[in-house]
């Protein structure tokens, strides 16, 4: 999937996280986490799983 998504790596570094089930809970002790849906072309949503708000996402995306 790395030649769908067209991003600054150099920018997200780890900080992306990874692609998680639609069904995802965050567990505790992952409070620091983030989810929420990403589109991939604006149209095939995934759930993301980051350290980045989604606002921070916005930005570098």
């Amino acid at each position: 999937m790395s030649n769908i998504f067209e991003v600054k790596k150099e920018q997200l570094q780890d900080k992306l996280g990874e692609i998680v089930p639609f069904d995802y809970v965050p567990q505790q002790g992952e409070d620091k986490q983030h989810v929420f849906t990403a589109y991939i072309e604006g149209t095939i949503p995934v759930r993301v799983r980051s350290k980045l708000t989604y606002e921070e996402f916005c930005r570098i995306c």
